[in-house]
């Protein structure tokens, strides 16, 4: 069983350079909502973090109900991954400053004092991801699946799990209870487990 540091580490290994991912929340009466949000950091201790607006209606949404999804998608470097978690909001003006850049004011335009700005922190429960390797690994899986020679290997699949913090607790990080991954081995795999 992998180490917390390590899962998390493969979880932000997964997720780099991504940036943005659509969070989904459940609103009462529309269902499940998505909207893209830009990803700040993480996982730090086990948390993604974002900006968002105390006055935004995905707020409404957490206060009903606090478990959300996160979707990241590169299809140029082919890597899917999908978070569960359960969402808070911070004020922390130190962190706050960590972040906040130019563009940011568009949005909070007094800046890390703005009122309305918040840290949505996301604490992780659960990553599912899928790999694909580049254009040379698919063509030597698909010259293999036709040879019948070696490996057919065209990607890769996994669930990362990790505990949710105890209910005494929030502030407890949370620990991997399982790390699994699957090689696809037939390349007319097409469908997403």
């Amino acid at each position: 069983m992998p180490t917390t540091q390590h899962a998390f580490d493969r979880l932000r290994e997964l997720i780099q350079g991504i940036g943005s991912a659509v969070l989904v929340t459940h609103a009462p009466r529309e269902g499940f909502h998505g909207r893209p949000m830009q990803t700040l950091e993480g996982p730090e201790d086990g948390r993604l973090l974002f900006f968002t607006s105390a006055s935004s209606p995905k707020v409404l949404d957490l206060k009903r109900d606090a478990r959300v999804s996160l979707v990241y998608a590169d299809s140029s470097t082919h890597r899917y991954v999908f978070v569960t978690g359960r969402a808070r909001l911070t004020v922390d003006r130190e962190r706050f400053a960590k972040y906040f850049r130019a563009t940011d004011k568009l949005w909070y335009p007094g800046g890390v004092d703005d009122p309305d700005l918040r840290m949505l922190e996301v604490t992780v429960e659960r990553a599912l991801y899928w790999t694909k390797p580049g254009l040379i690994g698919t063509a030597v899986a698909l010259a293999n699946a036709i040879t019948g020679n070696g490996p057919r290997e065209i990607g890769e699949s996994g669930t990362l799990e990790f505990g949710p913090p105890s209910a005494a607790d929030p502030e407890t990080k949370a620990a991997p209870r399982r790390a699994s991954k699957r090689a696809h081995n037939a390349p007319r795999e097409r469908s997403v487990h």
